[in-house]
Parts: structure tokens; C-alpha cells; sequence
């Protein structure tokens, strides 16, 4: 659950200042490491020596970032472009050079989950007992017919913690309200056409400027608003090292309202895992300015938010 006060928004350099930096012993060790897994990304080695870097360089967050891609994947590809990553903001830090690292910009990821679902159109998909709305929500009665079971939220700016809404608890819900007036931008993957319409719905009115991530990878691969092709965000995801969708999202309603054990738990950790994968790929854009593609491996360069403000 997340406080009822949250500090103020501040840009936050993915590496921290060199009052916090680690010992420079640690860090020549973290970048050997770094080097060896650059060399032999399919080591059974590899993820000691992540493991190793992710100790000794506690509080970069750039760094920890790269390292967290390396944990979660088993491509050689996406190890290494991660690995090389941390080599070069090593060897800026331990060379002072003037060079800044990457900035994140200050922003509120989010993402929520519903407590209905919309009616299948195939009758044999109908579940017994549970509550469907009829179609894909279009005016602010059929939104909130439709109800926010939960939010997950993180903030760029305050590590890698996601906060949970519930969307029955008003006291939840102004904290989400004064969380999204406090931020300069929320960050979603296709919260344009959902989950910010979702939340005025329900009474947040002053929300900031919006990136969705979705919005600009189509633009970046020059798809119309009307094609319905493209990736989804465990596509991106598993091609770049940031994890994948742990679950079916038509699926979360249907378990939130059956409310057994763990199931509620279920859908607050799936939606706690979008964000994470949502605040990976932003973190990504804002540090190199392009993704991979899910399909191809090449890189799709990628507007972040100050140049889409721009």
C-alpha cells in the first residue's frame, strides 16, 4: 500500500552522485565482471557475476537496472547489450568523465486492472457467475460499470517499489488522485485509450501529461491508429531483457471477482509485474533511445517524452 505522503518529484540520474558512489575496489571488480559476462554471455558463470555486480554497485540504479535484464534473460543478445551497458557507465564513473549519465524523467508508471470484464463473444467462453459488461467501454457510465478492482503504481524516481491502489477504498483512491497531481507525467503502455479514461471515470480529473509507451512504438514502426497489428508489452518485453506478462489480462476480473484464496493476491501481483515491465522499457528509452524489435532484433528508435513535449 502506498503512504499517504509521498515526497516530491525530482529528476533522477539512473547512476547517483559520486557522494554515494561504491568503493572504487567494488567497482573495478563490478566491470571485470561486466566485461566477462560482454565475453561469454552463455556461461553458467553469468549470473553469479550479475549477481556479483549487483551487490558491489547497490544504489546505481542504471547499473542494477542492466543487471536485472541480465537476470531475467537467457538470450546471449540481450546479456550482452546489457552487460556493455554497465561497462561504459562504469568506465564513466571510474574515468569522471563529463559525460552525464542517463536522466530519468520524473513520472508516475501505472497501470490497473478491472473488476469486469467485457462479455466474450463466443457464448461457450461465458464463465457461470460472473459478471461481464457488453462491450469495450466508450462513455464515463460504462467505465465505471465496468470498476477499477486495483492500481499498481511506481515512481521513476524512488527505485524499483510499486505501490497498490484498491479501487474500493476511497482513502486509496485520493492517495492515487494526489499522487497524479504531484507528478509531472504518468507513464503507461496504452493508457490513452484506457486506464487514464478509467480514472477520470472515477473521480481523478487532474492527471498530467501522458507517455504511452504503446503510442509511440507504433508511431516508431509507422503503424496507423486504426492498424490492429503490432506487439504487445510482453513482446517488447522479452525482447529487450524486461521480463514478460505473467498472465492472461481477460482472465483478472474473472479471478477478482471469485475472490478464492489468492486470488485477488494474484491480479495485485500481475498488475504490480505490468508496471515493472512498463517502468523497465521506459527506463530503457530514456537511457539509449531505441528498443529492439520483438520480431526482428533490430532497433526501433523511440521518442521519449522530451521529445514528444517538444
Amino acid at each position: 500500500m502506498m503512504t499517504a505522503t509521498l515526497p516530491q518529484f525530482s529528476p533522477t540520474r539512473l547512476s547517483e552522485s559520486d557522494a554515494n558512489l561504491p568503493a572504487k575496489l567494488d567497482l573495478l571488480n563490478s566491470l571485470t565482471a561486466a566485461e566477462d559476462i560482454v565475453d561469454y554471455p552463455a556461461d553458467r558463470n553469468v549470473r553469479r557475476w550479475a549477481r556479483q555486480i549487483q551487490e558491489d554497485c547497490a544504489g546505481l540504479e542504471f547499473i542494477c537496472f542492466q543487471v536485472r535484464r541480465i537476470l531475467a534473460s537467457k538470450q546471449p543478445e540481450i546479456r550482452v547489450d546489457a552487460a556493455s551497458q554497465i561497462v561504459a557507465e562504469l568506465q564513466r564513473v571510474l574515468g569522471d568523465q563529463d559525460s552525464p549519465s542517463p536522466v530519468v524523467p520524473p513520472a508516475l508508471i501505472l497501470d490497473l486492472e478491472t473488476v469486469r470484464a467485457v462479455r466474450p463473444k463466443d457464448p461457450a467462453q461465458v464463465k457461470p457467475g460472473v459478471e461481464y459488461v457488453e462491450r469495450w467501454p466508450q462513455t464515463d457510465d460504462e467505465r465505471r460499470a465496468m470498476g477499477i478492482a486495483c492500481v499498481a503504481v511506481q515512481r521513476s524516481d524512488a527505485g524499483a517499489d510499486v505501490g497498490e491502489i484498491d479501487g474500493s477504498n476511497d482513502y486509496d483512491m485520493q492517495i492515487l488522485a494526489d499522487a497524479c497531481t504531484s507528478a509531472p507525467l504518468i507513464v503507461t503502455f496504452g493508457g490513452d485509450g484506457f486506464d487514464l479514461p478509467m480514472l477520470r471515470a472515477h473521480g481523478i480529473h487532474h492527471l498530467p501529461k501522458s507517455y504511452d509507451l504503446r503510442t509511440g512504438l507504433r508511431e516508431a514502426l509507422g503503424l496507423k491508429p486504426q492498424d490492429r497489428s503490432g506487439f504487445g508489452l510482453t513482446d517488447w518485453a522479452k525482447a529487450n531483457g524486461c521480463g514478460e506478462k505473467s498472465f492472461d489480462a481477460v482472465t483478472a476480473p474473472e479471478r477478482w471477482q471469485r475472490n478464492g484464496p489468492g486470488d485477488r493476491e494474484s491480479v495485485r501481483r500481475d498488475c504490480a509485474n505490468d508496471v515493472m515491465i512498463t517502468a523497465g522499457l521506459f527506463r530503457l528509452i530514456c537511457a539509449q533511445g531505441y528498443l529492439s524489435h520483438p520480431a526482428t532484433g533490430e532497433r526501433v528508435s523511440v521518442a521519449g517524452p522530451v521529445e514528444v513535449e517538444q
